[in-house]
C-alpha cells in the first residue's frame, strides 16, 4: 500500500536526519509517534483506515518544522498522497 510505503519513508528519513544532527529530537519524536500510530491503524483496520490516518497526519504535520530536504520531501509526499484519498 502506498500510504504505508510513504509513512515508512518518512520514518526512515527522520531517523537518518536525526542521527546526522539534521533533525532535532522534538521533530523526530512527532514523526516517530505518527508513524507508530499510523502503522497500528493500517494493520488493524485494513479497510477503514483512511479517515483515522488522515486525522492523525492533520494533527502531526503542522508540528513538524525542519529544513532537512529529505524529511521535507517525505512530508510532502505523504501529504500529497493522503490529500488525494
Amino acid at each position: 500500500d502506498q500510504v504505508l510505503v510513504r509513512v515508512k519513508e518518512l520514518e526512515k528519513a527522520a531517523v537518518q536526519a536525526n542521527a546526522a544532527g539534521a533533525l532535532d529530537t522534538a521533530n523526530t519524536r512527532i514523526i516517530m509517534e505518527y508513524a507508530l500510530a499510523a502503522g497500528m491503524v493500517l494493520d488493524r483496520t485494513p479497510s477503514g483506515w483512511q479517515a483515522t490516518v488522515k486525522a492523525l497526519w492533520t494533527t502531526a504535520a503542522p508540528k513538524i518544522t525542519t529544513t532537512n530536504p529529505t524529511v521535507q520531501l517525505a512530508v510532502t509526499a505523504l501529504t500529497g498522497l493522503l490529500s488525494s484519498l
